[in-house]
């Protein structure tokens, strides 16, 4: 049976306090990383947008890693649109730019996500970051570029890294099978090789889905991510869960959304730590 957890607020703000309580209190900023070298990013849009922000806490060493894919439904959108509260925790937080659409396309934006993970997991140690601890997050359209690559291991494999080395995802009121945005690529008659629920297998990592009230946030998500959340379950995938966040819309779900990112974040690790 699958169990789908909705939470009341209050408890939300609760738990979001005790976490942020514990937060950092000062945090070096690095802008505007090339996560391409110049070689491999020849055109200029390209170069543009494969860059990422780094937040770290002050004297950091071996910290986990949140990799932040920004929403704005494929078409809008860069690496500054995260919720404040997500940077100031005990975290290494990254946060990359991808090309969008209608001046690239859906693959263009999934080899930009997958481009910036590698780069994380080659560089991030350098930051201050464990990247044997690295998860994956995201808002909306973000959220299913990092679902897409965790999923799919082939666009990781393409720099030479194991999907499966990914610790955790866990998007952010994500749609997982269509977005309105690539029904206006070319590519869109090919949408099902990119939909989530084509890519799910047991062995994934940990995921949690988090969304929005039903009611509030946009019509589809809660249908996509309970449908990708079931397909995980029926292929022997153990490790998925579900929140849904009351009263929230498809953007207030964020900040209640940063002590549950937190607190799978914890459950994570000790699970690994447990079973070593």
């Amino acid at each position: 049976m699958i169990r789908y957890l909705s939470l009341h607020l209050p408890a939300v703000a609760l738990l979001f306090a005790c976490i942020h309580a514990s937060a950092t209190a000062s945090v070096t900023e690095s802008k505007d990383i090339p996560y391409l070298s110049p070689q491999e990013a020849t055109d200029p849009y390209r170069q543009e947008r494969a860059i990422l922000d780094i937040f770290a806490p002050a004297g950091a060493q071996n910290l986990p890693v949140v990799v932040w894919v920004h929403g704005g439904g494929l078409n809008s959108g860069d690496k500054t649109y995260i919720p404040a509260e997500i940077k100031n925790q005990a975290f290494i937080l990254v946060t990359p730019s991808y090309r969008l659409l209608p001046r690239a396309t859906l693959v263009n934006a999934l080899e930009d996500t997958a481009a910036a993970t590698a780069w994380v997991f080659k560089n991030i140690q350098n930051y201050g970051g464990d990247p044997k601890n690295i998860f994956l997050s995201g808002h909306s359209a973000g959220g299913y570029l990092s679902t897409i690559i965790t999923l799919d291991r082939t666009w990781l494999a393409a720099h030479q890294i194991d999907a499966n080395l990914i610790v955790g995802l866990i998007p952010f009121s994500a749609p997982m099978v269509s977005i309105p945005a690539f029904q206006q690529d070319p590519e869109s008659a090919a949408i099902g090789p990119y939909a989530a629920t084509s890519h799910v297998r047991a062995d994934a990592p940990p995921v949690l889905f988090i969304v929005g009230d039903r009611a509030k946030d946009i019509p589809v998500i809660y249908g996509q991510n309970a449908e990708v959340l079931r397909r995980l379950k029926e292929a022997g995938h153990n490790d998925s869960q579900f929140v849904e966040l009351p009263g929230t819309d498809h953007v207030t779900m964020q900040p209640p959304g940063v002590p549950l990112l937190n607190a799978e974040i914890k459950r994570v690790m000790d699970a690994r730590a447990a079973s070593r």
